[in-house]
């Protein structure tokens, strides 16, 4: 036998106290009748054979809905008690519960709508709760062991080639060398995430202050071979400070500017003249 609570207060409700005798026994006999979600199938002829009285379906519509909506009527013709849900099982159906599985199919099945049920119930499934949470852990044992390598400035340029979206590397490279790869006030995570929000972001027109970053690279040492690694970073119209900080940071240093700019002019020929080579043998 199954069993079902039963609401006490009804009999301190005015809508059902003022109902007639044939109809409150009605109310009860659909209440106990009716399926474990709340559907029950009209059927008036027990209650007219124990009440001896005529039962108009409509009529009882009318009163039971009466300043509350208590009863639906669905679509194939059966009656869905709105509280009948929310009253028995609460307000959250969990699919990994069989009883409530099974509710929660006969609602499908009869095509009852989760809006008309007072108060809403809520539906979950346990097992898509569980990869979810199985993938937020995945998710945060991945971020504590991936570890941010900064990448190369020959990185940053390859990218921003493929792009096409006319990013200077070399600005974008030095803006976050001088804050020291904050992306806000967090560390930064994805190098290339930062490139495309570069993209369009007012970070591109922020004036780099490249004596800050010159002084940063060169402060200790300054060799030819860092000065030329400098001088690819910086654009060439900024060369002139990397001499004037040389010739304050190390008076009596030697000429590593002359040198790694001298390396550079070559370095810039060359590949001029291959291009020019290239060129030549396109138009052939």
């Amino acid at each position: 036998m199954s069993k079902r609570f039963h609401e006490t207060k009804l009999w301190e409700e005015d809508w059902f106290l003022e109902l007639p005798f044939e109809y409150m026994f009605l109310w009860f006999w659909i209440k106990d009748t009716c399926d474990h979600a709340g559907i029950w199938k009209p059927n008036k002829r027990m209650i007219e054979m124990i009440t001896k009285k005529t039962i108009c379906l409509k009529k009882a519509l009318e009163l039971y809905n009466n300043g509350k909506e208590r009863v639906v009527v669905l679509k194939n013709g059966r009656w869905f008690l709105t509280g009948f849900i929310p009253f028995q099982y609460g307000t959250a159906l969990n699919l990994g519960s069989p009883t409530h599985k099974s509710v929660y199919t006969l609602l499908l099945k009869n095509e009852v709508l989760m809006t008309s049920l007072r108060p809403l119930v809520e539906v979950k499934d346990r097992s898509k709760d569980k990869d979810k949470d199985k993938d937020k852990d995945k998710d945060k044992i991945q971020g504590v062991r991936k570890k941010f390598i900064k990448p190369t400035i020959d990185a940053v340029r390859k990218y921003c080639a493929e792009r096409k979206k006319g990013v200077s590397p070399e600005k974008w490279m030095a803006h976050y060398e001088s804050n020291g790869w904050k992306v806000g006030r967090n560390s930064m995570k994805d190098w290339k995430a930062a490139v495309r929000t570069w993209e369009s972001d007012d970070k591109k027109d922020v004036k780099v202050e490249w004596g800050s970053i010159i002084e940063s690279k060169l402060c200790k040492i300054a060799t030819k071979g860092m000065v030329m690694a400098l001088m690819r970073e910086v654009p060439e119209n900024q060369w002139w400070k990397i001499d004037n900080y040389l010739k304050k940071r190390y008076p009596q240093g030697g000429n590593a500017y002359t040198q790694a700019e001298s390396e550079m002019l070559k370095e810039k020929q060359g590949n001029l003249g291959r291009l020019n080579e290239l060129t030549e043998t396109i138009k052939i």
